[in-house]
C-alpha cells in the first residue's frame, strides 16, 4: 500500500471494520490517485467499479492488487476520475468480497473536486 496515503475512513463491513484510504481526500478529476483498503486476512476483493451517481458515467472496472508484504489484508489500487460538467459530481465506488461467511458487498458515495 502506498505509503502517501492522506485520508482514511473505517467502515463496518459483515461485523468486522474496514479502512479506506486516499492519497488525496479531496480526490480531484484527472489525476492520479491511489487508494488502499484495509480487510481481514480472510476476505478476497472479487470485483469492484466506480460508477457515477450524480451524472451517468459508465462503469470504470476498478482492479484491487493485494499488498504481499503484509500482516492484514491490504489492497491498493489507482484510479482517475473522468472530469464532469457539474460542479459537485458525486461517485460511487462499490466493492465486492469473497468472506468465509459468504459475500459482502462495499459502497462508498464521494463528491470529486474539479
Amino acid at each position: 500500500m502506498p505509503n502517501s496515503m492522506s485520508e482514511s475512513c473505517k467502515i463496518k463491513v459483515g461485523g468486522q471494520h474496514l479502512f479506506l484510504l486516499s492519497s488525496n481526500p479531496a480526490m480531484p478529476e484527472e489525476e492520479l490517485l491511489a487508494l488502499g483498503l484495509v480487510i481481514p486476512n480472510s476476505w478476497q476483493v472479487v470485483g469492484s467499479r466506480l460508477t457515477g451517481e450524480s451524472m451517468y458515467m459508465g462503469s470504470i472496472p476498478v482492479v484491487w492488487r493485494a499488498e504481499s508484504n503484509t500482516e492484514r489484508g491490504q489492497w491498493a489500487t489507482d484510479v482517475r476520475l473522468g472530469a464532469c460538467v457539474l460542479p459537485d459530481m458525486q461517485w460511487r465506488l462499490s466493492i465486492e468480497f469473497d468472506t468465509p461467511d459468504g459475500p459482502e458487498a462495499l459502497a462508498v458515495v464521494f463528491t470529486a473536486s474539479n
